[in-house]
């Protein structure tokens, strides 16, 4: 329900499953009594984690991002 994509091309799903969703009725009765903050917690940090161990990798293999600019690299890694 949340993804901005359907600003373009319009929601993936029924107004009904809309609207239980907000009363919490049908299948969504339980949705407002699901703690999700210790997942939430964790899964931010494991992308501040995997930001962290990308920047260290990119350093210890001295990976230059402006690398992938350049003529050479387009060339090279270019799809039919």
């Amino acid at each position: 329900m949340y993804f901005g994509g359907s600003a373009i091309s319009g929601p993936w799903f029924e107004f009904k499953d809309l609207m239980q969703f907000f009363k919490a009725e049908g299948h969504y009765k339980d949705v407002h009594s699901a703690n999700t903050l210790i997942p939430g917690l964790k899964a931010m940090g494991s992308v501040v984690f995997l930001i962290i161990f990308g920047t260290v990798l990119s350093d210890v293999f001295e990976f230059d991002l402006n690398t992938v600019i350049t003529p050479k690299f387009m060339n090279d890694f270019s799809f039919p």
